[in-house]
């Protein structure tokens, strides 16, 4: 059976219209027998997708370049830079691109597997100042061991000593280390609360001598003696009386701390 030009040439004028002129022109008498049966079908899938795809726009929704079909309010739901983004790569693309990367506050997509890597304060920096905020923190600031960060200007300006600290305790408890214990001359360190009880001239004492050096010290007749030349007794007998020491063991201590320097 012949197919009818007019037929076919009617066809593709309303297949580019209106999907429902289409409809109405297939269900006209004739027309199967005319195309075939196969033709017919064809005919009638295609004003089919496309009478969907009116009613589907009319509703508000938005068909892709992709052909992916999105509901409306999920469309107008995203932000102008994901639509445009949905668009261009269709609703699969799209989707794999937002589960392997996380959006920052400033537009930017970051890799999620390389998100997960930063620590939390890195994350945070990164999330709400964008990648080049995540620069210019790591840049001006140096990450310690515990995984506190601090000032590299700050932690330049430190004493070795005191880097060790920061570094074991991080900042929290160097803070609390520092408030509590105080330096010596050594780069030792001794508890304030020992150090406050100290009179001036063992705080003097230790400064020189050391903590190891100085507990010694304190244990001997020659810290006997000095605490009292310090504390203004000068004369043998006074010293026999105040420290229990004989006069040579007097005489032995004075020789000691004159070595020592602490006495002239």
């Amino acid at each position: 059976m012949s197919r009818s030009p007019n037929n076919l040439r009617r066809w593709k004028e309303l297949k580019a219209v209106d999907p429902r002129q289409v409809e109405k022109f297939l269900a006209s008498p004739g027309i199967a027998e005319d195309v075939g049966p196969e033709v017919a079908q064809q005919w009638g899938e295609h004003a089919s997708k496309e009478r969907f795809k009116t009613d589907w726009t009319s509703k508000g929704n938005t068909i892709l370049p992709s052909g992916d079909f999105v509901k409306g309010e999920e469309y107008r739901g995203l932000p102008t830079d994901e639509r445009k983004m949905l668009m261009r790569m269709g609703v699969g693309k799209f989707n794999t691109f937002k589960e392997e990367n996380v959006k920052l506050e400033t537009g930017e997509w970051y890799l999620r597997s390389e998100f997960g890597e930063l620590d939390e304060v890195e994350k945070g920096k990164a999330f709400n100042e964008g990648t080049s905020g995540l620069e210019a923190f790591r840049a001006g600031n140096t990450k310690l061991d515990t995984g506190d960060w601090i000032s590299k200007e700050h932690y330049g300006a430190l004493p070795e000593s005191h880097k060790g600290l920061l570094n074991n305790l991080g900042i929290g408890g160097y803070n609390e280390f520092i408030a509590s214990n105080i330096q010596l001359s050594s780069e030792e360190w001794y508890p304030t609360s020992k150090w406050d009880k100290l009179k001036d001239w063992e705080k003097g004492t230790l400064q020189d001598m050391g903590s190891y050096e100085f507990n010694k010290f304190r244990q001997s007749s020659e810290s006997k003696v000095y605490e009292a030349v310090v504390d203004g007794y000068k004369t043998y007998s006074e010293l026999e009386q105040v420290t229990g020491l004989t006069r040579s063991q007097i005489d032995s201590s004075i020789e000691g701390l004159k070595k020592k320097g602490l006495l002239t």
